[in-house]
């Protein structure tokens, strides 16, 4: 592998790997790039600052991505190299994400769009998505359940109605009448030891 050109600023970070460890083919002129650590970092910032510019009214990430002539899986794998993509990349997926909210609040975007795509770009709206889903499997397990419960009720009611009052409920002694019972055995018994 070869050592790509270090461009040293003075305001850049410290000194950043500029071995070419990848490559990847653009999407733009199709020729092989070479890729290093200092050339993700500079990626990196560049994603960071569009994401936030204030001029930019992309809509999704991959709106960048096209322009530099990169494909997304090429970004998840180097972001695992370099953490500093991976954070500039959840960055401009949060900006992008409270830039659809805000044009879905003031109706400037389909709001049902917004919704429903906005997991994709914030993490609280994934987990109110979460939570919802949650929810609503919850109540399809208890409607479910009394489902069960009203079928077996109604199918007992049906078998009970076919049924002699007198076979509904078996003659069984009162607690009153057991104790009685009790009671004279024990009286018996008592009488007869005497």
């Amino acid at each position: 592998m070869n050592k790509a050109k270090n461009n040293k600023d003075s305001t850049e970070s410290p000194a950043v790997n500029t071995y070419v460890f990848d490559e990847y083919i653009s999407t733009i002129d199709f020729k092989k790039r070479p890729v290093s650590d200092n050339w993700i970092m500079q990626l990196a910032k560049r994603l960071r600052d569009w994401a936030v510019d204030e001029k930019n009214e992309a809509l999704t990430l991959n709106d960048f991505y096209n322009a530099e002539g990169i494909r997304t899986n090429d970004i998840h794998r180097w972001s695992e190299r370099v953490p500093a993509l991976a954070i500039a990349h959840e960055v401009a997926l949060r900006t992008i994400g409270y830039r659809r909210e805000k044009g879905g609040l003031k109706r400037d975007y389909d709001g049902g769009m917004v919704r429903s795509t906005l997991p994709h770009y914030l993490k609280e709206a994934k987990d109110l998505e979460q939570w919802r889903s949650d929810l609503r499997a919850s109540q399809e397990v208890k409607q479910e359940f009394m489902a069960q419960v009203e079928a077996y009720v109604s199918a007992r009611d049906v078998i009970l109605k076919d049924l002699p009052v007198s076979d509904q409920v078996p003659d069984r002694p009162t607690p009153e009448e057991v104790a009685m019972g009790i009671n004279s055995k024990m009286k018996k018994n008592y009488d007869r030891e005497k």
